[in-house]
């Protein structure tokens, strides 16, 4: 009998950490090899095609499955979307922006006290139905990156920050590390 050992994979998500926890995120989702199929830059402004106007749609559907669920800033880029989701009742600021140091992580296990959507609970769905419709209305072969990279908004100042981000991404386009 064989065993297969396989590498240890790298935890993306901040251990302990319930994600169903009400706040803000700033995540960025990539396509599979970083490929560009959303459409390309010119003057600074990204022009969507077919394909990152799906994405656009599908992304902008995400509260109405979602509803503890809204949705700020975002960009969809070449190869990448940003966005900044945010969990729980508030819209205004990040008042239920997540302080790390009081957060529900239990006895060392992230646990959440409700039924309400996770971070990955949201994105995977997101990522399920632009897939499928890219590749029904498409028909081209389309995948994502395995998971997300996210970000833990913890204050004003840093929403505010992270939005300018998101908004110059275009004009930044030329320096971007995902821009090969």
């Amino acid at each position: 009998m064989s065993v297969v050992v396989r590498p240890n994979r790298k935890r993306t998500r901040l251990a302990f950490f319930d994600y169903a926890t009400g706040g803000a995120y700033f995540v960025t989702i990539c396509t599979e090899n970083r490929e560009h199929f959303f459409g390309e830059i010119h003057d600074d402004k990204m022009i969507l095609n077919d394909c990152g106007k799906i994405v656009v749609k599908c992304w902008q559907e995400i509260p109405t499955h979602f509803p503890d669920t809204k949705l700020d800033e975002f960009v969809v880029m070449p190869n990448h979307i940003h966005g900044i989701v945010r969990i729980g009742n508030s819209i205004n600021g990040v008042e239920n922006a997540v302080n790390l140091e009081n957060a529900d992580v239990g006895n060392g296990h992230a646990r959440s006290s409700s039924k309400k959507s996770n971070l990955s609970a949201i994105l995977g769905s997101f990522k399920s139905a632009a897939s499928k419709e890219i590749h029904q209305k498409i028909r081209m072969d389309f995948a994502w990156q395995k998971s997300f990279h996210d970000h833990i908004i913890r204050d004003d100042e840093e929403l505010n920050l992270i939005r300018e981000y998101i908004s110059s991404n275009p004009e930044n386009w030329a320096k971007d590390k995902n821009n090969f």
